[in-house]
Order: C-alpha cells, then structure tokens, then sequence
C-alpha cells in the first residue's frame, strides 16, 4: 500500500511542479504526427506510403532513406507535391491543440508540416500572434508583439522544396 501512496504522491508534485513551469510560461509543447492525425492528417508513413508501394520496399525501413531512395530514382517532386497535397486540405478541430492553446504556453517545436498549431492559435476565441520559424534564416527576425513561437523543424506545406524528409536532408 506504500508503495501506491509513494507513486499517487510522486504524480501529485509532478502535476504540481507542471502546473508551476506553465504559470510561469517556462513550458514548451512538442507535437508530432499524432497531434495532427486528430485532425485527420496522415503520419509519415502515411504520408510515404505511393512512395513505398511504387519503389516496392517494406513499409518497416527507415522513412528517410525511402524518401532518399524515391529521390535519387525520380527526383524529389512528387514527394514534395504529395506534402503539399495533404497538408494544404481542410482538416477537423483538434481539442488537444485548442486546449493547449489557452494556457500560457510561449512556444511550440513541432515536426510537423501542417499549419494546425499555428491556424488553431490565432483563431477565435484563443486569438494568440504567432512568430513562425521554418528555418534558422527566420531566427533574426520577430513578429512584434508575438504571444507564441511556433517552431517547424522539418519545414512547412507551403514550402515542401525545404521540407526535411530525405536522409541527405536530415544529415
């Protein structure tokens, strides 16, 4: 019985120390793939998955290197048209991200390409300014006034040229 108390207090003061970080907007939300596929995006597999069945390679290898592999035999368009085709079409409400959106968060990091964090912020009734960062070029400037940085690391829909999904892109 302890033993249940040590764990139900040890989760307590871990609540309570978040609770803590987030009033003081000391804390930082990471969102991948499943943030998005509660709006009905695809994961990466996903996403890969023309790509995967006209190469004719396991879905289980590295995505990166079928991206690579896709690349190197046809060039990098269709992958960066299928990135554009996914993300830029209407998606569903997402609770998590609106909810999210109503605490004191500064900043996200997210990998996805999807404008999902961004669009859900600064709509109505959350209303935040966001300060997007694509790429590291971005980090001298600033939106003024910003009430959030949302941070794509591997890129975004509107420029799937500099989307990161390849292996020579992530190297």
């Amino acid at each position: 019985m302890d033993v249940f108390n040590n764990r139900n207090r040890d989760y307590v003061n871990y609540l309570n120390a978040m609770v803590s970080e987030i009033e003081a907007g000391k804390l930082s939300v990471f969102a991948g793939a499943g943030v998005s596929i509660n709006s009905g995006f695809v994961d990466w597999k996903g996403l890969m998955k023309p790509v995967i069945e006209q190469l004719g390679v396991s879905s289980d290898i590295d995505l990166a290197l079928v991206a690579q592999l896709y690349e190197n035999e046809f060039g990098r368009h269709y992958i960066n048209q299928l990135i554009f085709n996914e993300f830029n079409r209407p998606c569903k409400d997402n609770k998590l991200i609106e909810v999210l959106g109503t605490l004191p968060i500064k900043s996200y990091w997210t990998t996805n390409y999807d404008s999902l964090i961004e669009d859900t912020l600064s709509k109505n009734p959350i209303g935040k300014v966001i300060d997007v960062k694509i790429n590291k070029d971005q980090f001298k400037y600033h939106v003024p006034n910003h009430d959030v940085v949302v941070y794509k690391m591997h890129g975004d829909k509107k420029h799937p040229d500099n989307a990161v999904i390849t292996k020579n892109d992530y190297e």
